[in-house]
């Protein structure tokens, strides 16, 4: 069995809104950026503008919905060691081997490279694999 999962192939189009719009994004956006970018500033940390990152953010909802079409939790993840590192965390639920699952994730964090230019660690992928 390939390593590769089935929908790969269909990620290169993760920025083309058109060709995901089916996509549902389960989330309320707005209040996920605003509890964001309010710990963000809470803490002193650099961020993109508001506008950058509803744009980012909607963008890669699209690419996580699209490679993992179950269950989607968005939250502001803050790392207790290093008090302004703030990120979203994007919490998926997978099922298939130990391979599939993580060619899903390299091609999330590939899906993110042109998308987040210049913000690495700006969103981080937590997979509950079943």
């Amino acid at each position: 069995m390939s390593p590769l999962p089935q929908n790969a192939p269909n990620a290169v189009n993760a920025d083309n809104v058109a060709a995901i719009a089916s996509l549902t994004i389960p989330h309320d956006l707005v209040a996920v950026v605003r509890h964001f970018t309010t710990t963000a500033d809470a803490l002193g940390a650099t961020r993109p503008s508001a506008d950058q990152i509803t744009t980012m953010i909607q963008q890669v909802a699209l690419l996580t919905r699209q490679l993992f079409p179950g269950k989607l939790v968005i939250e502001t993840a803050v790392d207790p060691e290093t008090r302004d590192d703030v990120c979203f965390a994007f919490q998926v639920e997978s099922r298939g081997t130990a391979e599939e699952i993580a060619a899903l994730d390299r091609q999330w964090h590939l899906g993110l490279l042109p998308i987040t230019p210049g913000w690495p660690g700006l969103f981080c992928l937590m997979i509950d694999a079943r």
